[in-house]
């Protein structure tokens, strides 16, 4: 259902704003990746958060950060940097292990682990898996960080590492960039090419170890892997 009125999707037909344990309607943007506008999926956002238990499952702020991540444009908002922060509070000492909720409940609770890394790894890069291609979409930095990268991204039959930030850029002595290799690929398997998709540049990978690198600014960018 759809409510025209706030604007927002609701739990059920019939919800009224009653509490709820955790992420639910905001994985409609992610990991479902339905269609709606930017405006709507803020809404859900900003709808649900204060609504949502905050003994609840730690997955669900590492949900929040992935959709506010998808609409900060790759600038780190100070509103995504502690709702990041709040998707491993629930990490206890001395062994690191989850539990259900920041005060206990289940032990070694793999769901808040898995949102945790999935903010790590679909949240602040931005990947995104289509049918035919492969996006970066506003990729961010972590806060405090210089940089980061993905390794060994497995995609139609080829593997990609994918740098970000300014330790890419002293190898090449530029600012901030953006870099995708070609690490490996199977025998006889088709070349790539990289798009991006703010200035239109388009960069061919057609053999192990060859790379793609964008300048990298801290703004809305967005890149596609797609088979030559």
């Amino acid at each position: 259902p759809f409510d025209d009125a706030l604007g927002i999707h609701p739990e059920y037909v019939g919800y009224a704003g009653d509490q709820i344990k955790q992420a639910d309607v905001v994985l409609l943007g992610y990991p479902l990746n339905m269609n709606m506008s930017t405006e709507v999926r803020a809404a859900d956002l900003a709808y649900y958060e204060p609504l949502t238990d905050d003994d609840g499952p730690a997955m669900t702020w590492g949900m929040h950060a992935v959709g506010h991540l998808e609409l900060d444009g790759g600038v780190l908002s100070d509103k995504t940097a502690s709702l990041f922060n709040r998707s491993f509070a629930n990490v206890q000492a001395p062994w690191g292990v989850w539990t259900e909720t920041p005060t206990g409940g289940a032990v070694n609770f793999l769901t808040g682990a898995g949102g945790f890394l999935q903010t790590v790894l679909y949240g602040f890069p931005g990947l995104r898996f289509d049918a035919d291609l492969l996006r970066l979409a506003n990729p961010t930095l972590i806060e405090g960080s210089s940089h980061m990268k993905v390794r060994g991204l497995a995609y139609r039959g080829a593997r990609f590492d994918i740098a970000l930030g300014t330790e890419v850029a002293a190898k090449s002595g530029t600012n901030a960039q953006l870099s995708v290799t070609l690490s490996s690929r199977s025998p006889g398997g088709s070349g790539f090419v990289v798009f991006n998709e703010e200035t239109g540049e388009a960069v061919a990978l057609a053999a192990e170890g060859d790379s793609a690198s964008f300048d990298f600014a801290a703004d809305a960018s967005a890149y596609t892997i797609a088979e030559a």
